[in-house]
């Protein structure tokens, strides 16, 4: 798959060896020509982008686990289901309940 930045220089490129207008630049690589005049208006504070990725490292998700790389992952199984771990109690199965047996009125 192709990014929108990369159609954009293929249309550049089209219109300015081929003196191609935009409108056929853009028919001719299926691209829409409101993709093609969107200019990017992402303004990201310098360091903001460090800071947050360090603070996601700091504090991990439940269920996460950060490895000092910078990358987490997810752990495996679930906390406190295996025998001897912290807080670990045993399900124990307990018959059905019966039904008292209908009586016969009719006698």
């Amino acid at each position: 798959m192709v990014k929108p930045s990369a159609f954009r220089q293929a249309v550049g490129f089209l219109r300015g060896e081929f003196e191609m207008s935009e409108r056929r630049a853009c028919t001719v690589l299926g691209f829409r020509r409101s993709s093609c005049r969107y200019v990017p208006s992402r303004t990201m504070v310098k360091g903001l982008l460090d800071e947050i990725r360090a603070h996601a490292v700091a504090r991990p998700r439940f269920g996460q686990v950060a490895d000092g790389t910078g990358s987490v992952r997810v752990r495996r199984g679930r906390l406190g289901r295996s025998p001897g771990a912290p807080g670990f109690e045993a399900r124990v199965s307990q018959p059905p309940p019966t039904c008292p047996e209908s009586q016969d009125s009719s006698g």
